[in-house]
């Protein structure tokens, strides 16, 4: 049985000539994948949907929400193009205010571990940190184009470690919560 990793790299493979080097051209652009897999992907129609994403894979429609950030709405849909490959039957929705890291239900989990292969594939990531030796998470989120938090769970599901964010805002907020006990910042992004 494949894992959700084992489809975004076939996916990888098939549509973006991925061979694990620098050569492949990043950040990978998950709206042309799901377009290569057949589906419809469009921003909601109404403008200030509470959803970040959503997918009715029988009609193999994807929206998302243009008012998000653009790297948000890179991760959302490839979360949802996740759902629709692993054949989650059913309609999904993500709420505007989830959290990318903080997801419990199986199939989103499932969801988020295609996404983090398919926007920042295990190989890639360790060849960029390697070879390009960048030390700061937000810098290496900039080049995946996702979000920083979205980034920095993707290390620790890795268990990578890099230098801390070189963004003075951030920093301030991550030692708040850090001081007040809690793992990671909530997401507005």
């Amino acid at each position: 049985m494949q894992t959700p990793e084992m489809h975004a790299e076939e996916l990888l493979r098939k549509f973006c000539n991925l061979d694990g080097s620098l050569e492949q051209k990043l950040p990978i652009d998950p709206f042309d994948v799901a377009l290569k897999v057949g589906l419809s992907v469009k921003p909601f129609p109404e403008v200030g949907s509470d959803f970040s994403g959503e997918l009715f894979p029988s009609k193999k429609w994807l929206f998302f929400n243009s008012t998000d950030s653009v790297h948000r709405q890179r991760f959302v849909v490839a979360q949802e193009l996740g759902h629709f490959v692993l054949g989650h039957p059913y309609h999904h929705r993500l709420p505007k205010e989830t959290p990318l890291y903080a997801i419990y239900d199986l199939d989103e989990k499932k969801a988020l571990k295609f996404a983090y292969e398919l926007l920042m594939p295990k190989a890639i990531v360790k060849t960029v940190i390697s070879q390009k030796k960048i030390k700061s998470s937000d810098k290496l989120a900039e080049i995946f184009k996702v979000p920083l938090q979205t980034f920095e769970a993707r290390l620790k599901d890795l268990g990578l470690t890099v230098g801390k964010t070189t963004n003075k805002r951030i920093k301030k907020k991550q030692a708040l919560f850090d001081y007040l006990g809690n793992e990671a910042l909530p997401s507005a992004s």
